[in-house]
């Protein structure tokens, strides 16, 4: 997955976002790039309010979003999920089978 996000990151600044840091912390120190951790540690401390989500998509600076399957319905991912589209399970699935990778670029709904 993270090749896959290195790939098609285009000018976004950040590599990605992830709802916890535990998903985020992987990926920084394979590629020692920017990635936003959405939620704090467990995901339970939003960072970001919709809008702000919203701003920086909007802006480029963030094009794809890594969730757990079992946040979906969580409020602090409902932006995401309601917004932006789930990338194909084939390309979008990170070794860990309950990460779930959301496109909000060009295209998301």
């Amino acid at each position: 997955m993270v090749d896959y996000l290195h790939a098609n990151q285009g000018d976004a600044k950040y590599l990605g976002a992830a709802i916890r840091s535990r998903i985020a912390s992987p990926i920084i120190l394979t590629r020692d790039e920017p990635v936003i951790s959405l939620g704090g540690f467990n995901g339970a401390d939003p960072v970001f309010s919709d809008e702000r989500l919203a701003g920086l998509v909007k802006e480029g600076a963030v094009r794809f979003f890594l969730i757990e399957g079992r946040d979906r319905k969580e409020k602090s991912v409902r932006w995401i999920t309601d917004n932006c589209e789930q990338v194909r399970q084939e390309i979008g699935r990170s070794s860990d089978s309950t990460v779930l990778l959301y496109n909000c670029g060009t295209g998301a709904r």
